[in-house]
């Protein structure tokens, strides 16, 4: 497997995003299949052909996945909904945390928010400037839904001050991007920060 790491920040300066904006076209023209919330809760959007598990125990469960995969990771996302008048978010200002409404991970899987087989007209990378100093997603689909994936700059761990050996673990592990899109052709991981690779599949 080959693998190709551009720091954008270094190599193209840090507005140019024409490199990356290249290989995110793998998921333009793509038709939508259905939104899953992951395991921690993990917005995952699906698109392409379906395909079965490739486990054995989640194939007898009947789970499916898409052949293309949009993965937020740990990143805020705004969802604004073409099929309803609805907008979801995980980008609410504290001030306005009284005044939202939750909704479960079962309904958000559940309900129809972008239409079934509405294609991606546009998917662009979107600098973040301020803190973390990251690139972000924007989609366009054909029935008028669009998304939005925002880094917040979180890794998702929280320090354990009582194991010795935390510090010298966490600066072990490899970082973890901020979104990640999986298709066909390989993996493409953006972040943390401006830093991106893409990992070829293919022979």
């Amino acid at each position: 497997m080959s693998a190709t790491l551009v720091d954008l920040g270094a190599t193209h300066g840090s507005d140019d995003l024409g490199e990356l904006g290249r290989y995110l076209q793998l998921l333009v023209g793509e038709p939508f299949l259905f939104v899953r919330m992951s395991y921690g809760d993990e917005l995952t959007l699906h698109f392409g052909n379906k395909r079965e598990a490739r486990n054995t125990r989640l194939r007898e469960l009947g789970l499916q996945y898409g052949s293309v995969i949009l993965s937020a990771r740990g990143s805020g996302w705004h969802l604004r909904s073409g099929v309803q008048p609805m907008i979801l978010t995980t980008l609410i200002p504290r001030e306005f945390m009284d005044h939202a409404t939750l909704i479960s991970k079962e309904e958000l899987s559940a309900r129809e928010f972008i239409a079934r087989s509405a294609r991606v007209l546009g998917a662009v990378p979107v600098p973040v400037p301020h803190p973390p100093n990251a690139v972000g997603l924007s989609l366009d689909f054909s029935d008028g839904s669009t998304l939005f994936v925002m880094p917040d700059g979180d890794d998702g761990g929280e320090e354990d001050d009582s194991d010795p050996d935390w510090e010298e673990a966490r600066e072990s592990a490899p970082p973890l991007s901020d979104w990640e899109l999986s298709t066909p052709r390989g993996t493409l991981r953006v972040g943390p920060g401006r830093s991106w690779r893409f990992e070829d599949s293919r022979p």
